[in-house]
């Protein structure tokens, strides 16, 4: 694999055994891996800026791993979340799968398998993040729209024709024309819209 640095892999664990062979093992796939002591370091020092995903143990001091996928659920921060453990049980991976992590193995977990699941869970990353900067650059055309210009917008994505939309708006055909004209203008040359938003 080639080495990727446009990725990180976090790990957090207060084993440091457990730690440091996890990180020669990731950094020996290619990896680019930084590794936190507790939950409560990873929170202090990590840019969740950088795709990538967590890796996590349940049992630490402090603030344990159910409770750092609390508090990353509240402040919003998608990274991927794969539990690595020594205690869990089943109902404790089906909780963690619940509520998004994306994936729960046991220690010792064979390299292969720990592998395949860090590549899953950032290729996740990756297209989340590619969704929401999408979304993002389309919200922030759309809001560059006139209200009319919405109006029709929203009625287009719906499927309706120009002749239905000037009924729809009590305008002429030709004012919807020309206000499609407009937003087409205003699209991004790079892409199409993929949403009108409400």
């Amino acid at each position: 694999m080639t080495k990727d640095r446009l990725t990180i892999d976090r790990i957090v664990d207060d084993n440091d055994e457990y730690r440091n062979s996890e990180t020669f093992l990731l950094r020996m796939f290619g990896y680019s891996v930084v590794d936190y002591p507790s939950a409560l370091d990873f929170l202090e020092k990590d840019d969740p800026a950088i795709p990538g995903c967590l890796i996590l143990d349940v049992k630490m001091p402090e603030m344990s791993g159910l409770e750092l996928q609390k508090v990353m659920t509240e402040k919003e921060l998608g990274l991927p979340i794969i539990f690595l453990t020594g205690h869990g049980d089943v109902e404790m991976a089906v909780n963690t799968l619940h509520h998004g992590a994306s994936d729960f193995l046991l220690k010792p977990v064979a390299p292969e398998r720990l592998k395949e699941s860090v590549a899953r869970a950032i290729e996740a990353d990756r297209n989340n993040r590619t969704k929401k900067r999408i979304q993002e650059e389309a919200e922030e055309k759309y809001n560059q729209l006139t209200e009319r210009e919405k109006d029709v917008c929203r009625l287009v994505v719906q499927g309706l024709l120009n002749k239905q939309i000037a009924i729809e708006l009590g305008i002429s055909e030709h004012t919807v024309k020309v206000h499609r004209a407009s937003i087409k203008y205003k699209e991004p040359l790079h892409k199409r819209w993929v949403i009108c938003y409400n």
